[in-house]
């Protein structure tokens, strides 16, 4: 029998590894209540540990007052700073019926779509949310739920919930929507649950369109992936891991089972050094070295965690010294690191991966895999863009800067989320422009106030500059060929060149994905009150980074901060 003082996180992964799914959502079932806050303070803890405590009864409450400040701040900081392009955007050109409110359908229920429907002034429109998925995920704690440190329902919420909050004036399908007709503004869907047998597919006509359908996991086209592999990207996903590793624990007790097979059987990789990839891997390390060695005597010794990343360092998307710290905390906790490699086949018992430096290949039996290497455009999206022939990203949709698919003649369909690319403009064609703006002094040079000065004013129509302008003496530094502490038009011309090199989409992430959610809940509402309105373009703003690295430390990149240790997991959680 289990003891008296068993922790909340074996409880939770070793209860509900074999019964039914305590969030049975399969084609369209339905989901068993949960909201996210409450999830906050159901976190697992550790016997006696007060920073658990602390974090979970202050955690919320402070960091939204400082994100309602940040925002404010923001916003009063950047909206008598605007000189770039504004557009109008007026009632759509085909209104279903001029006495009725526009009809506005969103597809998908993940951040982008969440927040449109939190947000949206159902005064103006009537609101359709059409998704197979039911339920909003908050996907920074899905790591955690696989291995029972946060239960299940505490990370998702059901979407009817969500539209509950209007009055039930929104409505939502639980159906699959398979194409968009943007000539006719309709939508063909068909349901999820494969219930009706007889018309399984309907159409829904449209004023605005808002494509928020999110991605898949990218296999990289890896044979056998889709066949061996976990991905972690929904509640059944992580229900699929939580009963996958308890079943390999308790297949590893079987008396006479080899020590080749336990080794085997107890090998997890994780193919992907992102976020996911990382946080899942420290989730998975805390399980198996605190609760393991409780209720599996004798298997602790025999687990062993492989992350295989195809760059240089895991964690690349963040600051270098983030990356290092990350790394070198793996490494203490005994979780081997593949980086600079590929993966190359994947069957039922190993995995093959290849250095890309030296091209040697190495087998790797394995348990379990988890994939989590990237992120694919969804189905729709590719019918979508292959019907739109401006469309020549194939990644992802490109939408402009007011995040309306291009191509489309109406102009009434936007995208938000990872599914789409927004096109940003290249700084070096206006050189010429840029450079006498700058300089105010007409000495043919600039100096650091006036490259501050220039960031400042052309900041609001390219964003990506903003990350450059906490570091003009650097960059100034790195172009000055003469070393005169200024730039000529020649070494401006070299700032730019890298500036454009290292212009990145948008990043596919929840931050960015609520930003731009949010971006059109208001542009929407300010359309409804004001019909020909001057709209600003979408402007994303990094507000920074945290992932959690294991053993009660996260890392922190946030602007004009990089570090790692318990306070920034304090942060995190």
């Amino acid at each position: 029998m289990l003891s008296r003082n068993i922790s909340t996180r074996a409880t939770r992964l070793l209860s509900t590894s074999r019964s039914s799914s305590p969030l049975h959502h399969h084609h369209g079932s339905s989901l068993n209540g949960g909201v996210i806050t409450r999830g906050l303070f159901s976190l697992g803890k550790k016997q006696g540990s007060s920073r658990n405590k602390i974090s979970a009864y202050v955690i919320i409450s402070t960091t939204t007052l400082f994100a309602l400040a940040l925002s404010a701040y923001n916003y009063e900081r950047w909206k008598h700073l605007y000189h770039g392009d504004t557009t109008t955007i007026t009632s759509p050109p085909v209104t279903l019926d001029p006495k009725k409110k526009p009809r506005l359908v969103i597809l998908g229920t993940g951040w982008a779509a969440s927040e449109i429907v939190r947000k949206i002034d159902t005064d103006y429109y009537d609101v359709f949310v059409v998704s197979p998925r039911n339920y909003f995920l908050f996907t920074p704690l899905l790591a955690g739920s696989c291995v029972g440190t946060v239960a299940f329902q505490s990370v998702a919420e059901p979407m009817r919930k969500f539209c509950k909050r209007h009055g039930a004036i929104i409505k939502y399908y639980d159906a699959i929507c398979t194409d968009i007709d943007y000539k006719n503004n309709t939508v063909v869907c068909t349901e999820s649950a494969g219930i009706s047998q007889a018309d399984p597919e309907f159409k829904i006509e449209y004023d605005y369109l808002v494509v928020a359908v999110g991605g898949v996991s990218n296999t990289m086209g890896v044979k056998g992936v889709d066949q061996h592999c976990m991905q972690l990207k929904s509640i059944q996903d992580a229900i699929a891991i939580r009963r996958k590793i308890v079943g390999l624990l308790e297949t590893a007790c079987y008396p006479g089972q080899r020590p080749e097979e336990i080794d085997r059987l107890l090998h997890f990789v994780i193919v992907g050094g992102g976020p996911t990839g990382v946080e899942f891997s420290a989730e998975l390390h805390d399980f198996l070295v605190e609760d393991v060695p409780r209720y599996y005597p004798g298997l602790e010794s025999r687990v062993k965690i492989t992350m295989v990343q195809s760059a240089e360092h895991i964690l690349n998307t963040y600051d270098h010294k983030i990356s290092i710290y990350a790394e070198e905390q793996f490494k203490r906790d005994g979780i081997e690191l593949i980086t600079s490699a590929r993966v190359v086949d994947v069957s039922a018992e190993t995995i093959t991966v290849t250095n890309k430096a030296t091209q040697v290949t190495k087998t790797i039996p394995y348990g379990m895999c988890v994939w989590s290497a990237g992120v694919a455009p969804n189905p729709l999206v590719y019918k979508l863009k292959d019907a739109i022939d401006s469309q020549k990203n194939n990644r992802a949709l490109t939408a402009d800067a007011f995040l309306r698919v291009k191509g489309i003649p109406n102009k009434n369909v936007f995208a938000v989320g990872d599914c789409v690319t927004v096109e940003q403009g290249k700084t070096l064609a206006r050189l010429e422009e840029f450079f006498k703006m700058a300089d105010k002094d007409k000495d043919g040079t600039l100096s650091v106030d006036e490259l501050r000065y220039l960031f400042k004013q052309i900041v609001p129509e390219y964003p990506h500059l903003q990350a450059y302008a906490y570091g003009v003496k650097r960059l100034i530094a790195e172009h000055d060929l003469d070393k005169d502490g200024r730039l000529d038009i020649n070494e401006f011309r070299s700032l730019l060149t890298q500036v454009d090199a290292n212009l990145k989409s948008l990043p596919t992430t929840a931050q960015c994905a609520a930003q731009g959610g949010r971006y059109l809940s208001n542009t929407l509402n300010t359309i409804g009150r004001l019909p020909d309105a001057t709209i600003l373009p979408f402007e994303y703003r990094h507000s920074g980074s945290l992932a959690y690295v294991g053993g009660e430390h996260a890392v922190a990149d946030i602007k004009g901060y990089t570090g790692g240790g318990w306070m920034q997991w304090w942060l995190w959680r």
